[in-house]
């Protein structure tokens, strides 16, 4: 790839919300990543050469590297926030762990997928912070830790076989 596509995360604020961009370089479903974040008055197309240089060196040495250049909000095609005073280090960081959280689908997606490839059968459940007592209770999770999904893997007995197709538009409403 020689040029980035551009992504936008939803972040929450006092307002109605906002969307965070951020240029991807490289192989999406990489596992591994490089994120880089610039300074207050910048962007994240400033790391193009940079983003480029790495996705490069990376193929060349037969390896699969994904490059997040995030734009704080305010910056390059992040939206502008509502209310001037909240360009503040508390929202810029309050951002990053939306972002984080879609960036981490990612990296699932990709480790289920190489452990199927391996013969390895994998199922991926995301928690609902209803059940996160019970689940640290049962595992011992710290409570420092943020639980986001688990993977129970193991041999695969059968294919999962064919499911039916289903018409999305039974289950999602398009407004606007």
């Amino acid at each position: 790839m020689t040029e980035p596509t551009l992504h936008h995360v939803h972040c929450p604020d006092a307002a109605d919300g906002h969307r965070m961009a951020w240029w991807q370089w490289g192989d999406a479903q990489a596992a591994h990543l490089v994120v880089c974040a610039h300074g207050l008055s910048r962007q994240g197309r400033d790391f193009d050469v940079l983003a480029r240089a790495l996705v490069a060196r990376a193929a060349g040495q037969g390896r699969a590297l994904r490059v997040a250049c995030p734009d704080v909000v305010g910056r390059g095609e992040s939206d502008w926030l509502r209310d001037p005073l909240g360009y503040q280090f508390p929202t810029y960081a309050a951002n990053f762990p939306v972002w984080a959280q879609q960036s981490n689908g990612m990296l699932q997606f990709t480790v289920w997928t190489g452990m199927r490839e391996l013969g390895v059968g994998a199922n991926l459940q995301h928690y609902n912070p209803v059940i996160d007592d019970a689940v640290r209770a049962l595992t011992g999770v710290p409570e420092s830790y943020q639980l986001v999904a688990q993977m129970v893997y193991g041999g695969i007995v059968e294919d999962a076989g064919e499911k039916p197709g289903e018409n999305i538009s039974d289950r999602v409403t398009v407004i606007g």
